[in-house]
């Protein structure tokens, strides 16, 4: 498995900090981050017991200027991880600020 993605221009750096945002306020503390050959996903985990499902889908030629990507194999074409929502958000502003 081999994933990696460029965020080029400001604006799209601005929209994908703004979709973190949100996707933190939404999913609580944690969110599968879901990466397949054509978008990159952040699906909560928790809420569906409690009747909300995000599943907040960014199609890869919106925010990224490069993009490669090689799943496990034709079958299993997906890379699936789990992330802290607040520990994102963090390192995100963190970078932003410099």
């Amino acid at each position: 498995m081999r994933f990696v993605a460029v965020i080029g221009d400001g604006k799209a750096v601005d929209i994908f900090f703004k979709v973190v945002v949100v996707v933190s306020k939404l999913c609580r503390k944690r969110c599968v981050v879901r990466v397949t050959p054509n978008e990159f996903s952040f699906v909560n985990v928790y809420n569906v017991r409690e009747g909300m499902h995000v599943d907040f889908r960014i199609h890869k030629d919106h925010l990224f200027n490069s993009w490669s990507f090689d799943g496990l194999s034709p079958d299993n074409n997906a890379i699936f991880f789990e992330l802290s929502t607040d520990d994102f958000v963090s390192s995100l502003h963190s970078r932003a600020s410099q």
